[in-house]
């Protein structure tokens, strides 16, 4: 499954960078095109909500639940024994996973009905397609479902779990250097 996600979280990662530069570079000239010559560029707020902040946001929270990157306050949770500690962490990961895997059922029932539907929005210049983009929330969603699944399976069997960060995670030591 790792050779899978790994890939995957790399490819999502980079387009939810690219999603979050294309939505910068698209407010940046609509904001000059407005102030600067009193032109608005059309369907800005279509197509950076319903398409570019998508992107970022359910691509970005696969690949943060792949790189076990999520905001975490553990400041009590270092002062317990390290039993103790492996139980705390078992159930925060089955509660991630339980509500990536609950989130993702109801977008997914969304997803399909506005995908029946064939959702657009107007978008002043043109009908905008967007449901596809619900599919790219379900999509993020699964696959930190799957991201959260793996690991919570490596630590029930006692593995190493820091594998999937690759790097990209610092630990408490790193951080007080």
């Amino acid at each position: 499954m790792r050779y899978v996600l790994s890939p995957l979280a790399r490819v999502a990662a980079f387009i939810a960078a690219i999603a979050t530069v294309l939505m910068m570079v698209h407010v940046t000239v609509a904001v000059f095109m407005r102030v600067g010559f009193n032109e608005p560029l059309l369907g800005t707020i279509e197509v950076v909500s319903y398409f570019y902040m998508v992107a970022a946001v359910f691509l970005g929270v696969f690949t943060a639940a792949w790189q076990n990157a999520h905001i975490r306050v553990d400041v009590l949770a270092n002062l317990l024994p390290a039993g103790v500690r492996r139980i705390t962490d078992l159930l925060a990961e089955m509660i991630t996973l339980a509500f990536f895997l609950c989130f993702s059922w109801g977008l997914w029932r969304t997803a399909l009905s506005k995908t029946r539907q064939g959702e657009e929005v107007d978008a002043i210049f043109a009908h905008l397609t967007v449901w596809p983009a619900r599919w790219l929330a379900v999509t993020g969603l699964v696959l930190a479902a799957a991201a959260v699944a793996w690991r919570l399976g490596r630590m029930l069997v006692g593995a190493d779990t820091r594998e999937a960060a690759e790097g990209l995670v610092i630990d408490d030591e790193e951080a007080a250097r």
